[in-house]
């Protein structure tokens, strides 16, 4: 594990710059030591892939993240912290203006069944985000 109370360098490829600014977010948001050190690991080499595969900050999208999980992450550590991480990330960097927004399209049937059992497991139930991280991960391979 890498010492995550401050980053900097190229081993975070195109990701260098943003690597700061998010620790300061997840700590101000109370994540454990172990959770910030798996998450740091995941956008280790999540930056790496990046620059491997040709890619900047600012073509990042979902789709980017789920071709990255697919096949870098898959069933291999940190497969838990990732999704999570690159969604903070990308919500992060889409604030500070370091990649585009997400382009809205109409949710498709599943989509929308997804969201739906998310508002349910939030409201209803009050499940914790990563609680509920996990069962969207389940729910999306069922439908």
């Amino acid at each position: 594990m890498q010492n995550s109370s401050t980053l900097s360098g190229g081993s975070f490829g195109p990701l260098s710059p943003y690597i700061n600014p998010y620790l300061t977010q997840i700590r101000a948001e109370g994540y454990a030591a172990r959770s910030i050190d798996d998450q740091v690991c995941a956008l280790n080499l999540f930056g790496r892939w990046l620059k491997r595969t040709g890619r900047e900050v600012r073509d990042l999208t979902e789709a980017v993240t789920c071709d990255f999980l697919q096949r870098v992450i898959k069933g291999r550590y940190p497969k838990d912290a990732a999704p999570a991480a690159l969604r903070r990330l990308l919500e992060m960097l889409r604030q500070i203006g370091a990649t585009p927004a997400a382009k809205a399209a109409p949710p498709s049937p599943s989509e929308r069944l997804t969201c739906a059992y998310e508002h349910f497991l939030f409201k209803e139930r009050a499940l914790s985000q990563e609680t509920v991280t996990g069962h969207r991960c389940f729910v999306r391979k069922f439908l």
